[in-house]
């Protein structure tokens, strides 16, 4: 029998929603009962494939954030490590659960059992489990033809208040550790700061100023300066992406906003669209974390040689120097942007022919922005799988050339060819002996030669993609795949902010 002299609280589950602004489950949870915000540290969420120590520094910091803007409105957030459900069963021995309000999560496959779990066991316990969006993302059965319109009526909506005060307990808040559990010893680095105070100076910094250039810089390779710098706080939540529309609107409203900065930031706001786009895909078909979206192309890649390719791209040590910098700067500093990710995959999966699912879990790792809903289904599209986009393989040499022309970027991240000049820096495997000694930068020695013909490579690719593609097993796939996953908005979206639905939020 339940002790009725136990405090009664609804708790708040925070996920990947760190802030108190615009936060739903928060503003209900207050309305009804004393709140009590919690997160879980989940042992087996950290040992999956694609979890770093990186991702546990940006949400270690944003805790901390939250956890002192939730004191302020009277009870701290409260930490706990283990199994959700076991720790539930702990927190009822010394408060009554009435209810558990939480964002839905688009998360990865692991995240998605684990919310059947959670709701199967409040179901059996007989406590209440609100969740709430807080993503242009729908849940359940999805109709594509107007989910477009859904979007600009989420996103249209007032943002969800702030509560004034909640009801504080007496009850151990629990160390925030400073490192992810089975994580002791990774490496991490980034540039940007994780608390609620840093994504407003971003939001600002961004419409106020980089909009203007955004456009025009976003796909260079080292456009850091050029991008919102939003990505990190929009996955991870100490931002809300209904806030970030709202304040573009508000901007594009001022009449002091500057053409060229109008501009921008429609392009920005449409790739806010796209993001949620691709979200959409994953939440509706989790699968596709695991398997092609087209049956069609299972199995087509791979070789014996993939263990020594895989380890030079993962190194940055492919020879082809925009891909390698790519790589070692994302090493570097958990971030890219959406060009140079795309060269990342489009390599990996095509001229070194690597099957996508040795090469997400590993992106994944390293972007600090890691938002599974976006990853999987950008990592199938640059590889070719979906079997309804157009397969997009990028020439390493071409776009070195085209995106880094003077070898900045390069030689920023690949000192072995910092003395080479920018007539050789994309090809410098076509340096002569004596150039290569002049230079300091001996092939094979200290600097690879490319480890594959990239033409002869990226032939034989296309020829296997197509030949998939036309094959009738993949066009019995498509009609599915197009009626449950394509955009319907095309022609005025595509007009008002530019032809390529590009993730360039990044």
């Amino acid at each position: 029998m339940a002790n009725s002299s136990l405090p009664v609280v609804d708790i708040v589950w925070f996920k990947r929603d760190l802030r108190v602004s615009d936060h739903a489950p928060l503003w209900h949870a207050s309305q009804q009962a004393n709140v009590f915000p919690l997160y879980v540290i989940e042992p087996e969420l950290w040992q999956q494939a694609d979890a770093s120590n990186r991702h546990w520094a940006f949400i270690k910091d944003a805790l901390v954030d939250c956890r002192e803007e939730l004191e302020q409105l009277g009870q701290a957030l409260a930490v706990r490590e283990g199994d959700v459900c076991e720790v539930f069963d702990e927190l009822s021995q010394i408060v009554k659960i009435n209810a558990v309000h939480a964002h839905q999560e688009i998360g990865n496959l692991w995240s998605y059992q684990r919310d059947i779990k959670v709701a199967n066991y409040l179901k059996a316990h007989d406590i209440a489990f609100y969740e709430y969006r807080q993503q242009g993302v729908l849940r359940g059965p999805v109709n594509r033809n107007d989910w477009a319109d859904q979007w600009d009526q989420f996103m249209a909506e007032q943002l969800i208040p702030t509560p004034k005060k909640i009801g504080s307990i007496d009850i151990p808040l629990g160390e925030i550790p400073v490192t992810a559990p089975g994580h002791p010893n990774s490496f991490v680095l980034r540039e940007m700061t994780a608390s609620r105070q840093g994504a407003e100076q971003a939001l600002v910094r961004f419409l106020q100023e980089q909009s203007t250039y955004y456009p025009a810089r976003i796909g260079q390779p080292g456009a850091r300066f050029a991008s919102s710098r939003l990505s990190a706080h929009l996955a991870w939540g100490t931002m809300s992406i209904r806030e970030v529309v709202h304040a573009i609107h508000q901007t594009l409203a001022d009449d002091r906003t500057e053409e060229r900065q109008h501009f921008g930031l429609k392009q920005f706001k449409s790739r806010l669209y796209w993001h949620c786009h691709f979200m959409q895909k994953l939440e509706s078909e989790p699968s596709i974390e695991n398997e092609e979206l087209n049956p069609a192309f299972t199995g087509i890649r791979g070789g014996n040689d993939d263990e020594r390719r895989l380890k030079a791209w993962q190194t940055g040590k492919t020879g082809w120097p925009l891909v390698d910098a790519c790589m070692r700067s994302l090493i570097t500093t958990g971030w890219l942007n959406f060009r140079m990710r795309a060269l990342l995959v489009s390599v990996a999966s095509n001229q070194l022919w690597l099957p996508w699912q040795l090469t997400a879990p590993y992106l994944a790792k390293l972007f600090v922005d890691y938002e599974p809903g976006i990853h999987y289904p950008q990592i199938q599209m640059q590889s070719g799988t979906t079997g309804i986009n157009q397969l997009r393989m990028y020439n390493p040499i071409k776009q070195s050339q085209d995106n880094d022309p003077k070898g900045e970027f390069i030689k920023r991240y690949i000192p072995e060819l910092r003395d080479v000049p920018a007539q050789w820096i994309h090809t410098p495997w076509l340096l002569p002996l004596n150039l290569q000694r002049e230079y300091g930068v001996i092939l094979d020695r200290d600097y690879p030669r490319p480890i594959v013909d990239h033409e002869a490579a990226a032939q034989f690719a296309k020829e296997q993609v197509y030949l998939t593609k036309r094959s009738p097993e993949a066009k019995r796939f498509n009609k599915r795949i197009v009626e449950k996953h394509a955009s319907r908005r095309r022609t005025s979206r595509m007009r008002e902010s530019g032809p390529k639905p590009q993730m360039e939020l990044f």
